[in-house]
C-alpha cells in the first residue's frame, strides 16, 4: 500500500485464473493485478488493471498478451492516459489519471502496474 500527505493511498491485489496444459511440459495461465486508489475515507477514486496471458513450461515462462483498463468512479477525475505491454515474462500496464477543478487540473498521478509469471506458474 502506497499512502499519500492527504491520506488517501493506493492498494494492489492479484488474481490468477487456472491454467490449462497445452502439452504435458507446457502450461497457460492467464491472470491480472489491479490497482486501486482510494480517499482516506476507503472511497474508490479510480483503478488500472493490468491482463496477462502466459506460457510456462518448468524452465521458462513467457508473457503472451498484455491489456489494461482503466476506471474513474468519481466526478472531477479523468483519464489522460493508458496504455500496456509485455516484456519477456511480464505484463505492464500505465495509467495517468488527473483530477480538475473549475477546469484546472489540481493532481496527477499515474500508476505503473506489473504482473510476472514465475517458470512455475506463479504469478506477482
Amino acid at each position: 500500500i502506497k499512502t499519500f500527505k492527504d491520506g488517501s493511498y493506493i492498494e494492489s491485489t492479484t488474481l490468477e485464473n487456472s491454467g490449462a496444459s497445452l502439452r504435458s511440459t507446457v502450461h497457460k495461465k492467464t491472470g491480472h493485478k489491479t490497482n486501486t486508489y482510494r480517499n482516506r475515507s476507503g472511497r474508490i477514486i479510480w483503478s488500472v488493471t493490468v491482463k496477462g496471458s502466459y506460457t510456462f513450461t518448468g524452465k521458462t515462462s513467457i508473457c503472451t498478451n498484455a491489456s489494461v483498463s482503466v476506471s474513474c468512479r468519481r466526478k472531477g477525475w479523468k483519464i489522460s492516459n493508458s496504455f500496456s505491454q509485455k516484456s519477456g515474462s511480464a505484463a505492464s500496464a500505465f495509467a495517468s489519471v488527473k483530477k480538475y477543478m473549475d477546469g484546472k487540473c489540481i493532481k496527477t498521478i499515474s500508476r505503473t502496474v506489473k504482473l510476472t509469471c514465475s517458470k512455475n506458474g506463479k504469478l506477482s
